[in-house]
């Protein structure tokens, strides 16, 4: 995990140094919590150096699209997402209570519109467990993902964290 950790800061940097550095960035991932999964599963986003409004973004598995709820993040907020959960939305927190419990082979992304199917749309972009998902084909064309051929590597430990 920790090679997997080191190349994506490498290339978040190489991204950066090219001018690129995007506006949400999905950072930690509770796939598989201690107990149930469902409605205990988090992603960790990170917004940019800059303020975000998330209306018009969507978080995306597989068919389902999701809109983010309109509010405006201040830079360098950490943003939790909670699937399948219900609660009140806040700067720290959202909550997608119909969002389905995601497999521990799957993958996840984040659109700036619900165009899924257009590369330039695509904000960020994971996979995990020898899957590649729907989507890897834009990442690799969005320069968020390296290769058809990459997929993280889940920890063993039920309620550790993918980074």
């Amino acid at each position: 995990m920790s090679s997997k950790l080191l190349c994506v800061l490498s290339l978040s940097t190489v991204l950066c140094a090219q001018g690129f550095y995007p506006r949400l960035e999905m950072t930690e991932l509770l796939i598989d919590p201690v107990g149930v999964n469902a409605g205990q599963q988090l992603v960790e986003v990170t917004v940019s150096n800059a303020p975000v409004n998330l209306a018009g973004f969507y978080l995306v598995a597989g068919t389902v699209v999701q809109p983010f709820p309109s509010l405006v993040l201040p830079a360098f907020q950490l943003l939790r997402l909670h699937l399948g959960a219900s609660g009140v939305d806040t700067i720290a927190d959202l909550y997608f209570p119909n969002f389905p419990v995601l497999g521990l082979s799957d993958s996840l992304a984040i659109f700036q519109s619900n165009q899924v199917q257009n590369v330039a749309d695509l904000v960020d972009f994971v996979c995990w467990g020898g899957t590649t998902g729907p989507y890897v084909v834009h990442a690799i064309q969005a320069g968020r993902w390296s290769t058809t051929l990459e997929s993280a590597v889940l920890p063993t430990v039920e309620g550790a964290t993918l980074a």
